[in-house]
């Protein structure tokens, strides 16, 4: 049965769809090749149709050791899978079983319900542009297999099934109207249309309202790489690293050509100086003595308080953002001035030396933006755009006291004098400096030892009761990505009595382009502690192993990973146009819109103002010139009536021959072979018997005989040379033409009489 074999291959089909989504949503390249080799192989074991199936109790046995084992890695600690994932696999594992063993229209129902399952965790798990592709695709095969379903269970109830076509008219199924096949497709991509265009509305009325820390029904167990403004602990969850470009920097040396910067570029954006030991996150201070600058379009601005020699040791970043607005202004050390295309209002942090747009609508215009810094300033500099308090007031300290004596266990095996304050305070301030940096390296070189591992992939993380994760980090797990380590190094430096904060922005590599333009991307998104070692001066301490970077995008850099980088662009725009289409996105879509209108309309208002006056002025065009225009007007007018008609009675002629939508060259072939029937039908519909839907030639023959025995008796003959020409493949030659349209008028002339 060729209905149920297309119904089998669409289903099967589909399964492979979901299972491809569900292996890149998950980015598991063995799922995903596993899922293409069992499908061929079912079609080719089953043969579509074929009695060969796996025996039901293998079937059995296979689904009971699935379920046994996705419970068995549940329960286990050291390969616990999230929920969503876990049931995924069970569903993919079950479903590749029922395709060897499908026998009935209701295995077929049961793979369909698999592979939705399939879909949704795909959807859940992720939101990559191929899982988008695939879900796509997989929807349309659904749709195009639910309908083939009810078309298949319908013809075997009835026992009916269309019988091959001959001719160039095609199946014989049908006398008139669209054959059974086009009938399906136009049905399939009607359905399809109606779906996306649906979908898209609802997308578009209904937006997207992501959580930083939950996803769909709170299943999500992904997030995206990207820069924070404030780091949480408490999110046992994997990171994915993006290759969304956020921005392209441009490196300038002091005489305004491309420079390499020697070593690493990092992009600060955020300092966090406080944490909460409650909620287990470090935030920005939240009373700032924030200064205002006023920047002026196209001039640079000064963020110095005095005047700071520019001669030497100065550089500029030439910032082109590709991503969303964020209100932060991506520099290096130290700032010391900035230029905007636009005028805007920065608010800069004198303690923490970061820039900040005021007004966060107005970021979305400073697409482009230029930073001038000296990444070795002098202490006029440092002083000038700075402004540091004349003496720490206290030690620092850290809340958490399991973390403090876990840095007073590494203070005394290093034989470093414990964080007194008597013994702190009373220090000079180069002593001081010098320990602070000496104590944040004796960390951090324990932080980057064997004993801690990096990795994005923090789902066997979990939380304990009434221990801080820092604490779990450096006693417990030992494993983590930047923000832990530099949490750890922040952390254990406070309780040594050493200042330290955490910085968030972005860090890219060592490799250096050549022409000293920089891509950044999500990905080189970057947590890093600052060390104070001078009244004005922090020096930068990565905790994070050296050799991360790279061990974080091998493990996480899959077969889709390279894929992905090919088609970086669409890749980037589906990322900002449709995964992170909230609120926000929607409101600023509603208004470009209502723009865009405004502007259509105004123009054309203009436009039809324009040449109405135009007109009323011109009164020297004369009469010639108005007949010219009207007969140019009158002559299109009929051209496209003319063209209307004959459309339309092409298409009355193609539905009464049963051609629908054909390829061309067939369709004209058979208008002009068929036209004699078309026109007979025409003039019977002229002399008042008209075909009813439905009913095929012959009946409608029997019809007229009964109502017109002339007419009747000649139309037969007609319907004859029709059934010869399309069922019988004969092609009459011209002088059969002309025959044919003989008939016709016997048919007129029968038809006359009897009026």
């Amino acid at each position: 049965m060729r209905e149920l074999r297309a119904l089998r291959l669409r289903v099967l089909l589909f399964a492979m769809a979901a299972s491809l989504a569900f292996g890149i949503a998950i980015e598991s390249a063995v799922l995903g090749m596993v899922a293409l080799f069992v499908g061929c192989a079912t079609w080719w074991v089953t043969g579509g149709g074929s009695r060969r199936r796996l025996p039901t109790v293998m079937a059995v046995v296979l689904a009971v050791l699935i379920v046994l084992v996705s419970v068995a890695v549940w329960v286990s600690p050291q390969g616990r899978e999230s929920p969503p994932t876990l049931v995924g696999i069970v569903i993919m594992g079950l479903g590749l079983v029922r395709l060897l063993t499908r026998q009935t229209l209701a295995d077929e129902r049961q793979i369909l319900l698999t592979g939705g399952v399939l879909i949704v965790v795909a959807a859940i798990e992720s939101n990559d542009l191929l899982v988008g592709v695939c879900v796509l695709a997989a929807c349309t095969l659904a749709i195009d297999a639910a309908i083939r379903y009810q078309i298949a269970s319908v013809a075997l109830e009835q026992a009916v099934m269309a019988d091959a076509g001959r001719g160039w008219f095609g199946s014989s199924s049908a006398a008139v109207g669209a054959s059974p096949q086009y009938a399906l497709r136009r049905t399939i991509v009607l359905a399809v249309t109606l779906s996306l265009l649906i979908g898209s509305l609802l997308f578009i009325v209904f937006p997207r309202t992501p959580s930083p820390n939950r996803s769909l029904f709170g299943l999500g167990v992904s997030d995206r790489s990207g820069f924070v403004q404030q780091v949480s602990l408490t999110k046992p969850r994997r990171i994915e690293l993006s290759s969304e470009e956020v921005m392209s920097v441009e490196w300038l040396g002091p005489d305004d050509k491309p420079a390499i910067v020697p070593g690493a570029l990092r992009l600060r954006g955020q300092v966090l100086e406080r944490y909460d030991d409650r909620s287990m996150e470090w935030r920005p201070r939240e009373r700032i003595q924030s200064m205002s600058v006023l920047s002026e379009g196209g001039e640079w601005t000064s963020l110095a308080a005095s005047p700071v020699d520019e001669r030497v040791n100065t550089f500029t970043l030439r910032v082109s953002m590709k991503g969303e607005a964020m209100g932060v202004v991506f520099s290096a050390w130290l700032p010391i001035a900035l230029r905007s295309p636009t005028a805007q209002v920065f608010m800069l942090d004198p303690r923490t030396a970061t820039v900040r747009v005021l007004d966060l609508d107005s970021a979305v215009d400073l697409r482009t933006y230029e930073t001038r810094v000296q990444p070795f300033p002098a202490p006029p500099a440092l002083f000038s755009v700075l402004r540091p308090p004349d003496a720490p007031a206290r030690v620092p300290s850290f809340p958490v006291r399991a973390v403090v004596e876990f840095a007073d266990r590494l203070l005394a095996e290093a034989d470093e004098p414990l964080p007194l304050s008597a013994t702190v305070l009373q220090q000079a301030e180069s002593e001081r400096w010098a320990r602070n940096l000496r104590v944040a390296r004796l960390f951090a070189d324990d932080l980057a030892s064997d004993r801690y591992r990096y990795t994005t992939d923090l789902r066997e993380f979990l939380p304990m009761e009434g221990r801080d994760m820092i604490d779990l980090f450096l006693t417990h797990y030992r494993f983590g990505h930047c923000e832990y380590f530099a949490s750890a190094l922040a952390a254990l430096c406070r309780a040594a009595g050493v200042d330290a904060r955490v910085v968030t922005g972005f860090l890219v590599g060592d490799q250096s382009p050549r022409d000293g333009v920089y891509t950044v991307r999500s990905s080189h998104a970057h947590a890093w502690v600052e060390v104070r070692t001078g009244r004005a001066m922090w020096t930068v301490v990565d905790p994070t192993p050296p050799a991360s970077g790279s061990r974080a995008r091998a493990e996480r850099s899959s077969w889709t990973r390279s894929i992905a980088w090919v088609f970086t662009p669409l890749e980037d725009l589906w990322r900002r146009e449709v995964a992170r289409f909230d609120a926000a996105a929607q409101s600023s879509l509603f208004a470009r819109w209502s723009a865009r209108a405004r502007e259509l309309i105004h123009e054309g208002t203009d436009a039809v103002l324009t040449l109405a006056r135009g007109t009323e002025s011109s009164g020297s065009i004369g009469p010639t010139a108005w007949t010219w225009g009207g007969s140019v007007v009158v002559f299109c007018g009929l051209s496209v009536a003319i063209a209307v008609l004959l459309r339309r009675r092409r298409r009355r002629a193609k539905a009464a021959l049963g051609l629908a939508r054909r390829d061309r060259a067939r369709a004209r072939s058979a208008l002009r072979d068929g036209a004699f029937y078309v026109e007979a039908l025409e003039a019977l519909s002229t002399g008042g018997h008209a075909r009813t839907a439905g009913s095929t030639p012959r009946d409608f023959q029997r019809t007229v005989s009964a109502q017109n025995a002339a007419a009747g008796e000649v139309f037969e003959r007609v319907v004859d040379r029709f059934y010869e020409i399309r069922f019988g493949a004969r092609r009459p030659d011209p002088k059969r033409r002309a025959a044919d349209l003989a008939l016709v008028d016997e048919l007129r002339v029968a038809l006359a009489h009897r009026r």
